[in-house]
């Protein structure tokens, strides 16, 4: 996975490809809602995101736009660690791999989940992560350098903190004075 630090623009370009018919027929429809042809694309592929059904990580369907917001940021490694995070089944093979190395380093969490839970976003070092990025990348690729570069790295960071279970409701106290 390329990914490239942009600056900070407003828009991007996205190049696509219509049938004649159908960019006919879109451009029509732009011009009864005075829009332009681009104008159109952005507000029709807006709303259909309202309608697009994901499968999150705990195998619930939610609307694409109910996580639209934990899903975004302007960084795009930062965009990469939240898809692996709430939307970890559309990540590619080459984006699991990278997200397997990642999740192989405590020094990438600043609060290490125990085995049996996910990782949240509070638990994740975007710091350490975006600064050995490429180093990263170079481990999920199988570089024996930056593997060794990554175990050295984690042999001089003290490991963060175990996030502990809750309790299941049954385990509760059952002294509890209420």
């Amino acid at each position: 996975m390329a990914i490239k630090h942009t600056g900070g623009k407003k828009t991007d370009n996205l190049t696509v490809r219509f049938e004649p018919k159908l960019r006919y027929l879109a451009e029509i429809a732009a011009k009864s809602q005075k829009r332009s042809l681009s104008a159109f694309v952005e507000w029709a592929v807006e709303n259909i995101l309202n309608d697009v059904e994901v499968k999150d990580r705990v195998n619930r369907f939610v609307k694409l736009s109910e996580v639209s917001n934990a899903l975004w940021d302007v960084n795009e490694i930062e965009r990469f660690i939240r898809l692996a995070i709430v939307l970890p089944d559309l990540l590619t093979f080459e984006e699991q791999k990278i997200w397997k190395i990642i999740t192989s380093y405590p020094y990438c969490f600043s609060y290490y989940p125990d085995r049996d839970l996910f990782f949240d976003l509070d638990d994740v070092n975007f710091k350490n992560i975006i600064k050995h990025w490429d180093l990263l990348v170079s481990a999920a690729e199988q570089s024996k350098d930056a593997i060794t570069e990554l175990d050295t790295l984690e042999k001089n960071y003290s490991m963060p903190p175990a996030r502990i279970k809750p309790p299941a409701l049954g385990d509760l106290d059952d002294d509890i004075p209420f």
